[in-house]
């Protein structure tokens, strides 16, 4: 190692150069001065080789100092830093010993069976409104009958007077002459077909050679014109005027006329010409005011068609009553006709078919409401025709057919529009068989008789029950209101010998309901009952009936079953196979461990399930016992509950009745199962099924309900091997030793030794870092976060002491509230500014440990004092607070917990308040010197330092000489102070040197001195160092400094 013994060697070297030239024959006494140049201008680097400062290649120091990419010189160093074990984060799980009971419970008979059953009956039906839309009467024959005349002046503008007979007429032409018509009470129509048929007489007096006419309605021709020839005085002629569809025909009518006539002379007096008769010809109007003659009429027949939309059909039943099973429809005669059947003899009669074609009863005549004696019915009327359903079907459509006249009348308005009103009602229906919506039924008849099948029956039940099942197989609900089973005979029951009557009560339900096509069960009371071989049922139902349209007949039954189970507390009887289970919660101590989630579980590296001991009580074999755990889960499929703890005892491990006296044991392995037991409750389950009696060698038995299984169960000797789930948050500590938890207990303390830094701290002091680090780095496989509090003091080579701890208000940083506490140094309480915490995050998945670091950076701690005092051993205790926050989390055993230190200091310091000090001794055997009895003495001398400082440290250089005891023997320099090195020139940004100083030294040795230096066998060379201006430097590895030496003696020489 070169650090400071190069000083002291070039300096002390230089001192006593001279001692290896005395000359050999002192015979007097002679001064000599001599200058001796010793060491010319060497340089020398920070670090490095065995040229260096402090040679890095050397055993103390080859791993402790590298050099950054900026040429930064740091001090780092990797410790195996351990903080102790984590083992007892596993939790340990543990479980009372229960145990398990199972009653046999209620024994079930069911030897015995019987059916009842029931119709449901006259289904009834509230009135049915029924509708159709009105029917309309359609077209009709109108009667028409006019005539007119044309006089003779009209005819040919001669005045008749003039004419006698045999008057010359010369030949002529009429023009156009209107003949006004006298209709009569016709007043208008609106043709559908037809025409008018007119006579023209000629009374004129003289023959026509043509004759031309139409019609006119309203002044308006309505007709095609007509044209005949030669009509001779006193003929008639007949011709036809037809019309089209839509034809108006309204007063006033007439015909116009065009006649021509040949010279002739008159054959009698001047007349007319005449319109004898004008008459309806098959004249059919869609409207009229007019005369309407006696007519059959053909309304439209639109369906009739019930109102309710549930309704399809329905089939009645026969009744008696008048007031049941009717429909009747009504017609009000809208038109301004008196109606009558088609013969006019009589009032309209009805058919009415339902939409299967079926005749519902026989046509029916109307009779008029309130005018028992009336013939038609007048307009304005209604009549009713009412029909008998009794065994036909109502269906929702029914069609009509009317039939319907009318006697007509004068003057009479009608149109095609008129129409009949025809309603329709029901009467209240009972039905056979229905589809529709149901109204509310009540008392529906329920009774029967039947046999009881089965070897418990003429007997008397001590306690019990009788499980009953009802079926509805109807489409309605239904409400048994009250139902009575009684036995049909007397009997005397033949396990207790007491009497019962004929009709004595069996037990009874009321109140059930029993939902449309499904059945339902019920359990009566029976106990202190008889059941004979005989047994009868009575009572009513009723049903809310239904909102939709459901298909029921009123043959549809209501079955009772009586399964044949009566349910017992005990009995004494040959049994069938009894049936029983239970379920219950092992609690699982959650001190430790909280299963609070679905996914939550316990995997066990070992343990056993053992059945310690399970005793029948029961004297009946169990010929089939499961106990399940469905919490416990073992690994075929992936821990799904299929994986359930299934333990059977089947086969030559049935229990055996209690009459065999045999406790069975049974022991199963848990290693690599899982428990997922929600709220740390352990789930178990038993079933049981015991032997049938029949046909055994001890067919009847003796079985109370409260008879027992019993099954002691104990868990034992869990070891878990990996969890998930809530670690308890628990306190544990970081040490395996006994004793209390202080830093000076051997017992318990983690002692790691910082070798790499004792040859360092043996030799600096009073220096301050700047952005030192120290980081632990762990590994971890602990799945939940772990808070570590510890005291950790750091012990320099001289005994100075610091603790590691957080700044004010870090992460860090340990408050008197912190609930941890118990450390103690040499006997006394740490306070909690002394110690340090810090936060162990958790694993990242079961499958491998992860690897973090925790930095204490001196932002957020005191690191740069902890590290500035170059402590060559650590001291740590500590506790850990596992899951601090409570959190969700897991841990696999075995725990992988391991810790390293890493130290980061980086050369950049300052010695502001005192300068940092550098001690170091080196071997001198200055024996060969002379001393005062000798003939050569040194009486005077100097050392001359030459120097170029490239480092960033004012130095302050002073020496002692000591002898073989290390006692002191002078020192240099004696009063003057140390002598003194400037520092090199610094950049007050980088901190780093920018220019070197230069200057020299002067070391002065008085007479004194030289003459006690032989008994020098040591040298300790003290250096203070300064960082320039007291702030904050860097050191490079490359910085320098650069040293010449020269000395100057004199000596005395004795001559003898």
């Amino acid at each position: 190692m070169k650090i400071n013994k190069l000083l002291v060697g070039v300096i002390v070297g230089g001192v006593f150069f001279y001692a290896c030239e005395r000359p050999s024959a002192p015979d007097f006494t002679l001064e000599q001065q001599n200058n001796i140049p010793i060491l010319k201008n060497i340089t020398f680097e920070f670090l490095g080789g065995s040229d260096a400062l402090i040679d890095t290649t050397g055993e103390d120091f080859e791993d402790l100092f590298l050099v950054d990419e900026n040429g930064t010189v740091r001090i780092v160093q990797e410790l195996d830093f351990e903080i102790g074990e984590l083992g007892d984060v596993i939790p340990e799980i543990e479980v009372d010993p229960i145990v398990i009971e199972s009653q046999i419970g209620d024994i079930t008979i069911d030897d015995f069976s019987a059916d009842f059953r029931s119709e449901l009956g006259v289904i009834e039906l509230e009135a049915e409104n029924a509708s159709a839309d009105n029917a309309e009467v359609g077209t009709f024959n109108a009667e028409f009958n006019g005539d007119g005349t044309a006089t003779y002046q009209s005819v040919t503008g001669n005045d008749p007077n003039l004419v006698p007979a045999g008057t010359a007429v010369p030949a002529g032409n009429s023009g156009t002459i209107t003949i006004d018509l006298n209709a009569g009470d016709f007043q208008s129509a609106t043709i559908e077909s037809g025409g008018i048929r007119v006579v023209f007489r000629n009374e004129l007096g003289f023959d026509l050679s043509t004759l031309t006419s139409s019609m006119l309605s309203g002044g308006t021709q309505i007709s095609n014109t007509s044209n005949v020839s030669n009509v001779n005085h006193g003929d008639e002629v007949e011709l036809l005027f037809p019309f089209n569809q839509g034809d108006i025909l309204e007063v006033p009518l007439a015909f116009e006329v065009e006649v021509s006539w040949d010279a002739q002379n008159t054959q009698a007096d001047a007349g007319s010409l005449i319109v004898r008769e004008a008459t309806d010809d098959n004249l059919i109007v869609s409207s009229a005011t007019a005369d309407i003659p006696q007519q059959i009429i053909r309304p439209t027949t639109p369906d009739i068609e019930i109102d309710n939309p549930e309704f399809v059909y329905a089939i009645m039943e026969n009744s008696d009553s008048p007031d049941v099973n009717r429909i009747r429809v009504t017609l009000t005669n809208q038109t301004t006709l008196a109606l009558s059947d088609s013969t006019f003899s009589g009032l309209p009669v009805l058919t009415l078919t339902n939409s299967e074609g079926e005749v519902l009863d026989s046509p029916q005549v109307f009779a008029v409401d309130g005018n028992p004696g009336a013939t038609e019915i007048a307009a304005g009327e209604t009549g009713v025709a009412e029909f008998n359903l009794n065994g036909q079907q109502l269906t929702k459509v029914l069609s009509y057919q009317i039939n319907v006249g009318t006697s007509g009348g004068n003057g009479i308005t009608v149109n095609s529009t008129d129409f009949l009103v025809i309603n329709a009602a029901t009467t209240n229906l009972e039905l056979a068989d229905v589809r529709s919506d149901i109204d509310p039924q009540t008392g529906i008849t329920l009774e029967d008789q039947v046999a009881v099948e089965g070897d418990f029956v003429n007997a008397e039940v001590q306690s019990g029950s009788l499980s009953l099942s009802f079926t509805n197989d109807t489409s309605i609900p239904l409400t048994i209101d009250e139902l009575v089973f009684s036995n049909a005979t007397a009997f005397r029951a033949k396990n207790t010998g007491r009497f019962f009557n004929e009709g004595s009560e069996v037990g009874r339900v009321t109140n059930l309901v029993i939902p449309a096509n499904s059945s339902v069960s019920e359990t009566i009371d029976i106990s202190g009952r008889g059941i004979s071989n005989q047994m009868s049922y009575a009572g009513t139902a009723s049903s809310p009936g239904t909102n939709s349209a459901v298909n029921i007949l009123s043959t549809d039954v209501i079955n009772t079953n009586i399964t044949g189970e009566v349910t017992l507390t005990s009995a004494t009887a040959i049994l069938d196979s009894q049936n029983f289970d239970t379920s219950g919660i092992i609690e699982i101590d959650d001190n430790e461990f909280v299963l609070s989630s679905q996914e939550h579980y316990v995997e066990i590296a070992s343990g056993l399930l053992n059945f310690t001991r399970i005793n029948n009580q029961i004297d009946m074999d169990i010929d089939t016992l499961i106990i399940s755990f469905p919490d416990i889960r073992a690994p075929g499929n992936g821990y799904v509950p299929a994986d359930s703890l299934v333990i059977s005892f089947v086969g030559d491990e049935r229990i055996r009745r209690r009459a065999d006296g045999v406790t069975i044991s049974k022991e199963i392995s848990l290693e690599g199962h899982r428990i997922y037991a929600l709220n740390n409750e352990l789930r178990y389950n038993v079933k049981a099924v015991t032997e049938s009696t029949r046909g055994t060698a001890e067919e009847e038995r003796t079985v109370r309900s409260e008879d027992l299984l019993e099954a002691n169960v104990e868990i034992q000797n869990l070891r878990v091997g990996s969890a998930f789930g809530a670690v308890s948050v628990k306190s544990v500590l970081l040490t395996e030793g006994s004793g209390p938890l202080d830093l000076f207990n051997d017992n318990v303390v983690q002692l790691t030794d910082v070798e790499d830094l004792k040859e360092l701290s043996s030799r600096i002091s009073d220096i301050q870092f700047f952005n030192p680090s120290l980081n632990l780095t762990y590994t971890s496989n602990i799945g939940v976060d772990a808070e570590i509090f510890a005291a950790i003091m750091g012990i320099n080579e001289s005994g100075d002491e610091v603790f590691l701890t957080g700044r004010d208000n870090s992460e860090f940083t340990v408050s008197p509230s912190d609930t941890v506490g118990g450390f103690l140094v040499r006997g006394v309480e740490v306070p909690a500014e002394n110690l340090v915490k810090f936060r162990v995050n958790a694993a990242e998945s079961m499958d491998g440990s992860t690897t973090r670091t925790v930095a204490f950076n001196d932002d957020v701690t005191n690191v740069d004092d902890f590290l500035s005092n170059l402590p060559t051993s650590i001291r740590f205790i500590g506790k850990a607070l596992v899951n601090p926050d409570n959190g969700e989390g897991f841990v696999v055993d075995p725990i992988d917990f391991s810790t390293t230190m890493g130290i980061d200091v980086p050369l950049n310091f300052a010695t502001a308040d005192n300068p940092g000090v550098i001690r170091d001794t080196t071997d001198a055997d200055l024996s060969d010197l002379p001393g005062p009895e000798d003939d050569i003495r040194l009486s005077a001398g100097r050392l001359i330092l030459s120097y170029t400082n490239g480092l960033p440290l004012e130095l302050d250089i002073s020496m002692e000489f000591l002898d073989e005891n290390s006692q002191m023997v002078t020192s240099a320099p004696l009063n003057d102070g140390p002598y003194k090195i400037e520092a090199a020139d610094v950049d007050p940004e980088t901190a780093f040197v920018t220019s070197a100083n230069a200057g020299v030294m002067t070391i002065a040795l008085d007479e004194g001195q030289l003459d006690e230096l032989y008994r020098t066998q040591n040298v300790s060379l003290r250096i203070q160092f300064q960082s320039t201006g007291g702030d904050e430097v860097k050191i490079r590895a490359s910085d320098t400094i650069s040293l010449g030496l020269s000395a100057e003696f004199t000596n005395s020489i004795r001559v003898d």
